[in-house]
């Protein structure tokens, strides 16, 4: 390492030199190191990954690569020369570093177009180092491309970004792409290790790993939170702990254990404690994922199945907590539901997926005989039960039973209307058979997707198939009655005079008395 002087920060004084220095990127250091060796170096690159990988960094690299008066035989610059050393300062003026994020516009692209015919001053090479390329806007884009098409031979361009999908594909298509990767753990801590040998700094080596975790695969960030956290000369897991809100490997171990054995009461308590002591409950949702997926790639190696299930069981509780945490009003809430739903997910969604719903209003006019059915019949409330019935054997009783449950589960109005229509005669094996008055009511229950929906609703309840028969009731009049008795039977019927003025009210009265049916107020 080339360290810069002593009153700037961490990641700035360590921040590679030479390509020896950067670490992480193994595939990338090697194609360019090659490159500048063999001197086929392109005119335009692309680099692409996540923030504090190298990017930036790399290209600085290639720039001296471009330039050093005293390349070395590996083809490292030698950071002795003029040049090396001006732009490791920053000052040379032939690298330029534009951030796209601020100078975005075509009106930008086009002064750097008027620039680049210029000849360098110093260096050999003219290098444009373009930040977050990806926030250009699209002229500036086309602008550029006609740069990246013909640029003049003493420029190169090196463009950055974190965002590669939003980077045109006519832009991509002309530059030498290299995707950098996230830094593994163990890279980070050993180069936190050097820097805290250089600084003579003690460091906890289990801190050192929180730090890296945290980092999520930046070193940039895992440098700037050493720093962050180092107290005098000093770096202790307990100031780690407490900075990143961490619960520590033993009480997050201890509440995994309440949730494969299912102890409810003590993983809420464990949730609880937590909140009051002001812990940052994200950051434990947090830790408990990756030590549940530690665990279940544990458990993927040793091909134990019923521990894959449950791990991947509590993953998918607590990712969903995770969705929800930062709107929670309640703040421990999401966390608990995820606790209860993980140890008793099987029974809570059986209660909730057989528990009665509330049904939509029905016409007003029904028939006497379905509404003293239902009335003759057990009502149920809409919370859900507290067991589910067991039909292991079917009766027609039982159906009758729990023939309202059955009408409850049809969604569709008008088929609920017409199935409560019907009266319910006989079950043999696993057909049931209803009687119809009407040819209307049965015609409809008859439609092929009514029919599908009545059957799916008898599952719901029964948990078994039953198939349905539809009779359509035959009404004789009696043969011993005349004609002249049946007109007159028909002639006593009430009817409306044509100069009385009926209300509504009354007129629903008088069809409900002429149907054999009753009307319900609202």
């Amino acid at each position: 390492m080339y360290p810069m002087p002593e009153d700037v920060s961490f990641y700035r004084k360590y921040r590679p030199q030479v390509f020896e220095d950067l670490v992480g990127q193994e595939h990338i250091k090697t194609t360019l190191l090659n490159a500048l060796r063999k001197r086929r170096l392109a005119h335009a690159y692309l680099f692409c990954g996540p923030r504090g990988t190298g990017k930036t960094t790399t290209a600085r690299l290639i720039a001296k690569g471009f330039n050093c008066l005293n390349l070395q035989k590996n083809a490292e610059p030698c950071n002795t020369c003029e040049i090396c050393v001006s732009i490791t300062e920053g000052r040379l003026i032939d690298v330029i570093e534009i951030d796209a994020a601020s100078n975005r516009g075509i009106d930008e692209i086009r002064d750097l177009r008027e620039k680049v015919r210029f000849a360098p001053t110093h260096a050999a090479k003219k290098v444009y180092i373009i930040d977050e390329v990806h926030m250009l806007t699209k002229e500036a884009f086309n602008a550029l491309l006609k740069m990246l098409e013909e640029p003049p031979s003493h420029v190169n361009f090196i463009l950055a970004t974190t965002e590669a999908y939003k980077v045109p594909e006519t832009i991509i298509s002309r530059c030498q792409r290299f995707d950098f990767q996230r830094i593994t753990i163990d890279v980070i801590v050993n180069r936190l290790k050097a820097i805290a040998e250089m600084e003579k700094i003690s460091a906890d080596e289990h801190a050192l790993k929180f730090i890296a975790r945290a980092a999520e695969g930046g070193l940039r960030d895992a440098i700037g939170l050493f720093e962050q956290m180092t107290v005098g000369n000093s770096l202790t897991f307990e100031h780690v702990k407490e900075y990143l809100g961490l619960v520590g490997e033993k009480t997050l171990s201890a509440f995994i254990a309440c949730l494969l054995n299912r102890d409810v009461p003590h993983a809420l308590e464990y949730i609880n404690t937590l909140y009051q002591e002001g812990a940052d409950l994200t950051q434990f949702n947090k830790e408990c994922l990756g030590y549940l997926r530690d665990h279940l790639l544990s458990a993927v190696s040793k091909d134990a199945y019923n521990d894959m299930l449950r791990y991947l069981e509590l993953i998918s509780a607590f990712q969903e907590a995770h969705e929800t945490l930062k709107s929670a009003i309640i703040p421990q809430l999401p966390l608990e539901m995820a606790i209860i739903k993980s140890c008793f997910g099987d029974r809570t969604h059986r209660a909730i997926r057989t528990a009665p719903t509330e049904t939509e209003t029905l016409p007003k006019v029904v028939s006497q005989a379905a509404q003293s059915a239902q009335q003759a019949q057990p009502t149920h409330s809409a919370s859900p039960p507290t067991h589910q019935p067991s039909f292991d054997t079917l009766t027609f009783d039982l159906i009758c039973q729990h023939w309202p449950r059955v009408l409850e589960h049809i969604k569709t109005p008008s088929t609920r209307m017409s199935l409560s229509q019907g009266t319910l005669t006989s079950l043999t094996a696993q057909t049931l058979t209803m009687n119809f008055n009407s040819r209307f009511h049965l015609e409809k229950v008859e439609a092929p997707k009514n029919r599908q929906e009545i059957s799916t609703a008898l599952f719901s309840v029964f948990q078994k198939h039953i198939l349905l028969e539809y009779v359509l009731r035959e009404i004789m009049l009696d043969p011993t009655t005349s004609a002249l008795d049946r007109k007159t039977s028909f002639d006593s019927l009430p009817t409306v005079e044509k100069s009385e003025e009926v209300s509504g009210v009354a007129l629903a009265e008088k069809t409900a008395e002429l149907f054999g049916g009753v009307v319900e107020e609202e």
